[in-house]
């Protein structure tokens, strides 16, 4: 199961302490995480921008050298606006789970999504 991580997800759960990788493959499924180039760029960003939080800064400098370390698939969204493309791609692979804390973009799918449930469980809604 493809699972497309978008930055609100990846950031709170490092800023949480959530082991996201574990938890999502103790739903037995066979996982492959899936990163846009965009959300990327994105983090990058926060962990170099000098009015960043402190704890911002770190959670994005923690997230670039997981995505290093752990074999995830980039993917190019092609849009200037991410959320649009992220909604975009989903609407192309509709068995893609999204993982997001946006509201917002999770309800503009019909794809499945993976949320972080209570203080540091995972939910696949």
């Amino acid at each position: 199961m493809d699972i497309l991580i978008d930055t609100s997800f990846i950031l709170t759960c490092i800023k949480s302490k959530i082991d996201f990788i574990s938890q999502a493959n103790n739903f037995n499924l066979r996982i492959n995480f899936v990163i846009p180039e965009e959300v990327l760029e994105e983090i990058k960003r926060i962990s170099l921008r000098r009015k960043e939080k402190v704890e911002d800064k770190k959670a994005a400098r923690v997230a670039l050298d997981l995505i290093r370390s752990y074999n995830f698939t980039m993917i190019k969204l092609n849009n200037k606006k991410v959320d649009k493309g992220i909604i975009y791609y989903l609407n192309q692979n509709k068995d893609c789970v999204l993982a997001s804390l946006d509201r917002g973009l999770r309800g503009d799918i019909k794809n499945r999504v993976l949320t972080i449930k209570g203080i540091k469980q995972l939910e696949l809604i």
